[in-house]
């Protein structure tokens, strides 16, 4: 058993926020990094699904994509289950040389000569296995041991440290596999059984809960500073526009049913507020009342409340 790896909700919502600001907004070069740093995340842990292809073939569930609650909320980019072992792996897809320094347990990565700090994600994975350890507890789960790799995706970056003992658990991701089935041979005896580990799978599914963001408060920027309407798939222009049903666009002529379907997602992303008819005709620039219904019930949405007080929300 394993669930399908999906891009993380924040670099969506970036992505989206992207879309609908003018291109010489001041914060979207910002923006635009902190997405080209996310999307180099999701590639790391992308490599990192790859490379598990290699294992035995079901020797585990493997749970992707974590946001799990105790008194704080935690996030593990991959969980491995099994009723001898539990692994959780952390990636990081950083380019340059690396060294860790095992006295400030922070990793400096050089680039030119120049230096930059990040969290030791020795230092991260093993926090998830404590907070995992009581998320378990929590649920009545058995006692299963739990040992952590922290990788690095990037295949030329130099790993450096004076800490003889990190690239026990900090290593390129490339060898994932082997150093898995070398801590397997650890712990030979199971102590659970299949059905358990089944079950813990469909509850961690049940809690996982990725954090949404106010993404608009976070970059400081004002609904108002977006560009509404529908973009065209092709040109990526604003807005097209709804005629017989189909959309069109002035700039390149080109014609879609569907063009609705990102704009309507990209509210999801970007608001808290309720999608109704009028916010999504105020969002779309539709005129139609009954044109915005037909395209919201074309769509796979869950609709709230009574006929005059209908909302809609996505269907996960």
């Amino acid at each position: 058993m394993e669930n399908e790896r999906k891009p993380p909700l924040r670099l969506l919502q970036e992505e989206a926020l992207a879309r609908r600001l003018p291109k010489n907004h001041p914060t979207l070069s910002k923006i635009q990094n902190s997405i080209a740093k996310r999307r180099a995340g999701y590639r790391g842990e992308l490599n990192t699904d790859y490379h598990l292809t290699f294992l035995p073939h079901n020797r585990y569930t493997i749970v992707r994509d974590l946001s799990l609650t105790n008194q704080y909320s935690f996030q593990i980019d991959t969980l491995l289950l099994s009723p001898q072992i539990i692994f959780i792996l952390e990636t990081k897809n950083i380019y340059g040389e690396l060294f860790f320094d095992k006295y400030s347990n922070q990793l400096i990565r050089t680039i030119e000569g120049h230096e930059d700090g990040f969290t030791n994600p020795r230092e991260q994975a093993e926090r998830q296995s404590y907070q995992f350890q009581n998320w378990l507890k929590r649920f009545r789960f058995p006692t299963i041991p739990i040992e952590y790799f922290a990788t690095i995706s990037y295949p030329q970056s130099i790993m450096k440290t004076n800490d003889e003992k990190l690239f026990e658990r900090v290593f390129h991701t490339e060898h994932i596999v082997k150093k898995i089935l070398q801590m397997e041979q650890k712990y030979s005896t199971p102590v659970t059984d299949n059905k358990t580990i089944r079950k813990l799978y469909k509850k961690l599914l049940m809690e996982n809960n990725p954090e949404k963001m106010d993404v608009l408060s976070k970059w400081g920027i004002s609904p108002d500073e977006m560009i509404r309407g529908v973009q065209c798939p092709e040109c990526e222009q604003f807005p097209m526009k709804r005629i017989h049903g189909v959309w069109f666009c002035t700039y390149c002529m080109n014609q879609s049913k569907k063009a609705h379907i990102q704009a309507v997602q990209d509210y999801f992303l970007l608001f808290n507020s309720p999608l109704t008819n009028k916010t999504c005709r105020e969002f779309l620039l539709l005129s139609s009342r009954r044109t915005t219904v037909q395209i919201l019930n074309s769509m796979n949405l869950i609709k709230n409340g009574t006929t005059k007080t209908i909302s809609y929300s996505e269907n996960r």
